[in-house]
């Protein structure tokens, strides 16, 4: 057996990131977050790309409001849910078509103790999930507006689970923080929007689940 199948299958429960890990969707997002906001300047498009990429796993509820403040753009509750709205729409077909990460699915057919903690919206993400036919792999599937430690602490609450054995799979650093604040194991799925995380080397990293 592999080392990543080893990992994985050794663990008592695993929680899976969605964009990067089981689909990739993060050229959609990035692509979202620079349309979203039109006859911007070039310098304001690097600057939110950056921080985009930057602070993947961070919730699009923290960003397009920093944004829209960044821009100058009226942040009321009303505004920015039609800013929140229009991302969806711009993403949805976008991650729905988007390549799967290699070996995922024959790696999630085989498990039964899966649960999805991403930072897309709870409604979007189970819409994602029922339109592409992976909702059967979870036991359980959390999305933004909470974050991924509050997902995990929902998780374990009432249950006799010792994280140490759990494994967290996923390519952010707001992953990274999450597996590390509940002393989880964690696989690193590398790609070229997550150069910048730093990664002890003990961790182990691949590209993918072959």
């Amino acid at each position: 057996m592999s080392d990543i199948k080893e990992l994985i299958f050794s663990s008592k429960i695993i929680f899976w990131d969605f964009d990067g890990v089981i689909k990739k969707s993060n050229q959609v997002k990035n692509d979202a977050f620079l349309n979203l906001f039109e006859d911007i300047k070039k310098e304001q498009k690097e600057y939110i790309l950056s921080h985009h990429i930057n602070n993947q796993g961070l919730s699009r509820f923290k960003k397009i409001p920093y944004y829209m403040e960044y821009l100058g753009i009226e942040t009321k509750e009303s505004n920015v849910q039609a800013y929140l709205n229009r991302f969806s729409e711009l993403v949805f077909d976008g991650v729905i078509n988007s390549d799967w990460v290699e070996g995922v699915l024959e790696i999630l057919s085989e498990l039964d103790k899966s649960i999805l903690i991403t930072a897309t919206p709870q409604d979007e993400i189970e819409r994602i999930i029922e339109k592409i036919e992976i909702g059967k792999f979870f036991k359980k599937v959390y999305g933004s507006p909470k974050t991924k430690i509050e997902c995990v602490e929902d998780f374990i609450e009432s249950k006799d689970i010792n994280l140490n054995s759990c494994l967290f799979i996923g390519d952010s650093k707001s992953d990274l923080q999450c597996a590390n604040h509940f002393d989880m194991k964690f696989l690193f799925i590398k790609n070229e929007y997550n150069k910048h995380v730093i990664v002890d080397e003990d961790i182990l990293q691949v590209e993918n689940f072959l």
